[in-house]
């Protein structure tokens, strides 16, 4: 695979403000997209989680994009560069986002694909 791209948008969502001047919700955190060869993941990461990164695109359980070398080497960049400690996942038990080994190990239970995965849960 040739060279990853990275783009870095910082985000700052919320509800209107309230006549005290606080907002009744509020997310602000960074996006991160890495392509390469036609083919994107994104990332995320809330500024009050901040060694947390989430897999956003694309959804659902993928084991083709989690054995993918795009994928190894963002979550290598998250780590080195970010210090991102957990990367999250999709979680097929629950629909929710988990982190990698775990998610890695409820689809394992499950009889979902993993057998391309290797030791990647492990790790």
């Amino acid at each position: 695979m040739g060279a990853i791209q990275v783009q870095r948008e910082d985000f700052d969502d919320h509800s209107e403000q309230g006549p005290d001047g606080l907002y009744e919700w509020r997310y602000r955190g960074t996006v991160w997209s890495f392509s390469s060869a036609g083919v994107e993941l994104r990332f995320r990461r809330y500024l009050d989680e901040p060694t947390i990164a989430t897999l956003l695109s694309p959804t659902g359980w993928r084991p083709d994009v989690l054995a993918s070398s795009l994928f190894q080497e963002a979550c290598e960049w998250l780590r080195e560069r970010e210090q991102i400690a957990i990367i999250q996942i999709y979680h097929p038990p629950t629909g929710t986002y988990r982190p990698l080994a775990e998610s890695i190990d409820a689809a394992r239970r499950l009889g979902l694909p993993t057998d391309s995965l290797g030791s990647l849960g492990t790790v």
